[in-house]
């Protein structure tokens, strides 16, 4: 919650979305072995759902191209960067090559987040008030549940020695 609270600033709601969202993965939790089965039944096997998605990217992907690319070679993220200037993003390839390869970096459009959020539940000031508070709820519970995402993919993929980074508007 604090890692949220610290992405979102001042749009986190404090206890209600939040509590909501981490309820509902607990809840789900729980169901996990019928909905997300390991191959083989196995408790210490791969998710059949990635082979399948794997598989079914592939079938459908044009010949010429390799729709999930194996990662290879050395990591070297020293940092995490969040930005929040709408429209830009890094150019991870060049931060990387103007560093010799040496170190490199994650970036994460937070901006992209909200706007994704927006998209998926619009809203007009002509609606009735109650349909726009839905709107706004169900937006904050995207922008929670891809934050929470975001934070545990990064959490897998490093080992917690990670700089974070912001970039926000105004901030040079």
């Amino acid at each position: 919650r604090l890692l949220v609270k610290l992405i979102m600033g001042e749009s986190y709601d404090g206890i209600g979305v939040t509590s909501d969202v981490f309820g509902r993965m607990l809840f789900l939790d729980g169901l996990k072995p019928s909905y997300m089965p390991k191959v083989g039944g196995v408790p210490e096997g791969e998710y059949l759902y990635k082979k399948i998605i794997v598989d079914l990217l592939r079938k459908e992907a044009a010949s010429s191209s390799e729709p999930v690319p194996e990662l290879a070679g050395e990591h070297n993220e020293v940092a995490i960067v969040l930005n929040y200037i709408k429209g830009t993003t890094i150019d991870n390839d060049r931060f990387s090559y103007d560093n010799k390869n040496e170190i490199q970096v994650f970036c994460w459009d937070i901006w992209e987040t909200y706007e994704e959020a927006s998209r998926l539940y619009p809203y007009s000031m002509d609606r009735p008030f109650k349909k726009q508070e839905e709107a706004i709820k169900k937006r904050m519970k995207h922008v929670i549940c891809r934050l929470l995402l975001g934070i545990s993919t990064t959490m897998v993929l490093t080992d917690g020695s990670l700089k974070v980074v912001t970039v926000e508007p105004g901030k040079g």
